[in-house]
């Protein structure tokens, strides 16, 4: 659990890993040097359960170094990453473990989830379709289809993610990291296994849930102007992800034939996504040019 200044969640997140019916986990937390009470309440943890290992950063050394810290002190045979501020199941681990041990050659067990944005839950991706029994070609396949960033978060064989050097991480503007690429690269090295049951529950701060909400009531501030200005650098994203995706692909195993499919279909999927940004960015707009007209009539 890389953590970071996450005192209003992270008590909900400790509780709800720790309560977990397969109870044979280390839980790793790296405090990225916070300055609320994040250390005092994963310390008070430590105290009650003796399979939490708390380490502290003498100083801040980001969100993607810090991901990657916890990963480096992993020992067991599967690993999750676990957001500070989210919630699981009782049965996540459980099951995912389950479905990584019956589906030997699978990389990465991933289930249903939900969003949730301050007290509610969403159902951010309506079309979580079942992605059981897919061979590896078609779990990439379907991966990049749905371009859900929460598999992100299911449990991975370790010796994979040590493999593919963890987080991955460029020099894109804001996050310098894809959530994106670090599942694709995953995949290039054997398929998904998915468990049909919503077990997770995304905290997500408006970023993807409701993102237009801002608009309607026109409250720009620095916060809201920093989400919108990462919204609107998107296509960037979606670039580094296209490049770095197609030079994964070409350095992996698979087949000549399954290579070309898979870079067909990035390309396919990039142009998808940027024609669908510019359809948000143009609700957007009349969003934000009817509550001008509002106002003033």
């Amino acid at each position: 659990m890389p953590a970071y200044n996450c005192e209003a969640f992270v008590k909900q997140a400790l509780d709800s890993l720790t309560n977990q019916t397969y109870s044979k986990f280390e839980l790793i937390i790296s405090d990225d040097a916070s300055v609320d009470k994040t250390a005092d309440i994963c310390k008070l943890y430590t105290k009650k359960d003796s399979r939490i290992l708390y380490i502290r950063q003498a100083k801040n050394i980001g969100f993607l170094k810090n991901f990657n810290y916890v990963l480096k002190k992993a020992r067991g045979k599967y690993f999750m990453w676990a957001g500070c501020d989210d919630l699981w199941e009782k049965t996540y681990v459980e099951k995912l473990y389950t479905a990584l041990k019956n589906h030997r050659g699978s990389v990465l067990a991933v289930s249903k989830f939900n969003n949730l944005y301050r007290s509610k839950q969403y159902d951010y991706l309506k079309n979580q379709h079942k992605a059981s029994g897919l061979d590896h070609l078609h779990s990439i396949l379907f991966f990049m289809n749905s371009r859900n960033l929460s598999y992100y978060y299911g449990l991975h064989r370790t010796k994979n993610l040590k493999k593919i050097h963890g987080y991955h991480g460029d020099s894109r503007p804001f996050f310098h990291s894809s959530d994106y690429l670090t599942i694709f690269q995953a995949l290039l090295h054997g398929p998904l296994t998915y468990v049909d049951e919503i077990l997770f529950i995304k905290r997500d701060r408006g970023l993807f849930t409701l993102r237009y909400e801002v608009l309607k009531d026109l409250k720009i501030n620095r916060t809201v102007f920093l989400k919108i200005l990462r919204f609107l650098l998107f296509p960037i994203y979606y670039l580094y992800d296209l490049w770095f995706s197609i030079q994964y692909t070409f350095a992996s195993d698979l087949g000549r034939r399954e290579k070309i499919i898979v870079i067909f279909f990035s390309c396919v999927y990039f142009m998808r996504n940027i024609f669908k940004f510019f359809f948000e960015v143009a609700i957007g707009i009349i969003l934000v040019m009817s509550g001008i007209i509002e106002r003033y009539l």
